[in-house]
């Protein structure tokens, strides 16, 4: 794989991944607390607080990132989905984007400008198998969503450009995984190996944007 494109990234560790191991550990069971009550001073009080607030924040943060790129992801399907066999797609013409950049905007609906719409579609055909990581991601939140394909690819049509899974990184890993702002920047390599090499080293490296 020649790697000569390179990103618009800074490669350093995200400070909060250390704390992602110890996240896990509060799914397995009940926590175990290890201070005892004699060696509980003021300053372990302030520093288990400040520790508490920053893991549940960068938590939060996560849960957020993962929602809006699901978000992203599912606006991009749905204009793809539209744009294939809308029953009055032709009464927008090339004007559609602009009609509905319009629409949801008038509706309080953010980052849904025209260019924004444009990049959600591109984000949809470049990651379709993303389509299985939707449901168990949005949990009871999926059963009031229009329905998914069974194919990502539509009734037969292979998606340029849509790198297979095996090259890369896993739908659900990806979202979870890498903001949209990651993502963005990912589907603009158009050589399905190179994207799945840069998805590997950004998730690996931490990388910023």
């Amino acid at each position: 794989i020649h790697t000569d494109q390179t990103l618009p990234w800074t490669r350093q560790r995200a400070r909060h991944q250390d704390g992602r191991a110890g996240e896990r550990h509060m799914g397995g069971g009940k926590q175990q607390l290890t201070t005892s009550k004699t060696d509980l001073t003021f300053n372990h009080l302030v520093g288990a607080i400040g520790d508490n607030h920053q893991r549940m924040e960068a938590r939060a943060g996560r849960a957020i990132n993962v929602s809006l790129t699901l978000r992203n992801w599912l606006i991009g399907y749905y204009i793809e989905e539209y744009e294939r066999g809308g029953r009055d797609r032709a009464e927008y013409g090339q004007g559609l984007m602009d009609a509905l950049a319009a629409e949801l905007e008038g509706k309080g609906l953010s980052g849904c400008k025209r260019r924004e719409l444009y990049r959600y579609r591109q984000f949809y055909l470049g990651y379709p198998h993303i389509v299985g990581s939707v449901t168990p991601l949005l949990g009871s939140d999926a059963a009031g969503l229009p329905a998914l394909p069974e194919r990502s690819s539509g009734e037969g049509q292979a998606i340029v450009g849509s790198p297979p899974p095996q090259y890369g990184i896993s739908g659900s890993e990806l979202i979870e995984r890498l903001s949209f702002t990651h993502l963005a920047e990912l589907i603009k390599i158009e050589d399905p190996l190179k994207r799945g090499f840069y998805e590997v080293e950004c998730v690996r490296g931490g990388w910023s944007v």
